[in-house]
């Protein structure tokens, strides 16, 4: 329990260091992370942030980040990601 603790902490942290014009950039380096693809371009504090969240919490972070662009209304992909998010975590589920 306190493992998970310890994560719920670490991405309310992490997820208070991106400030809402960052979101969609933040979005797209889970998502480029994620797949191991090159991040040349993004904003380097940025990377280190997301090369910060646990894998086993990336899926909650990237989601977490969508809820917000959609709050904010700065992003239209938001949907899509959120959707590969939520079937990621019911495979974890399933686990």
């Amino acid at each position: 329990m306190a493992d998970v603790r310890a994560t719920f902490d670490l991405l309310l942290d992490l997820l208070q260091q991106v400030n809402d014009d960052e979101i969609e950039s933040a979005v797209q380096i889970t998502r480029r992370y994620s797949d191991d693809v090159s991040l040349l371009g993004y904003p380097q504090h940025l990377i280190d942030l997301v090369s910060r969240v646990p894998v086993e919490a990336r899926g909650w972070f990237g989601t977490v980040l969508c809820v917000r662009a959609q709050q904010s209304g700065r992003m239209e992909s938001w949907n899509r990601f959120a959707e590969q998010s939520f079937r990621e975590i019911s495979s974890w589920a399933l686990d």
